[in-house]
């Protein structure tokens, strides 16, 4: 999950998700160049956390000072209600995991 919190963050959003790349080719007559594209695999088990952080992506809890602390519970669980997904603390569990990885602030390198 590491590998694709940092492919999110660098992503560009109108052409990085397989099917909006494949149209967007599609339109243009040229093939994606998946070969070269640095998406990272997804496992099954985390299929269901990605599609629940993408329905709650903007349900974000921000501190005072602006950083980034979680994604509101509420949200998760009622998207995990509406997807059918039992194990919601496996879930959520999962998802601070993601979530702080993704919002994680790299290390100044000291150069």
């Amino acid at each position: 999950m590491k590998e694709y919190a940092a492919w999110l963050k660098t992503r560009d959003s109108d052409t990085s998700e397989c099917d909006t790349c494949e149209k967007v080719h599609k339109d243009h007559g040229t093939l994606p160049d998946c070969v070269n594209c640095n998406k990272p695999i997804l496992l099954p088990e985390n299929f269901d956390l990605i599609q629940v952080h993408s329905l709650c992506r903007n349900q974000l809890i921000v501190a005072p000072m602006g950083g980034v602390i979680g994604v509101d519970l509420q949200a998760i669980v009622t998207v995990a209600d509406l997807l059918g997904i039992d194990d919601k603390i496996f879930l959520i569990e999962r998802m601070n995991v993601f979530v702080t990885e993704l919002f994680r602030k790299e290390e100044p390198t000291g150069e």
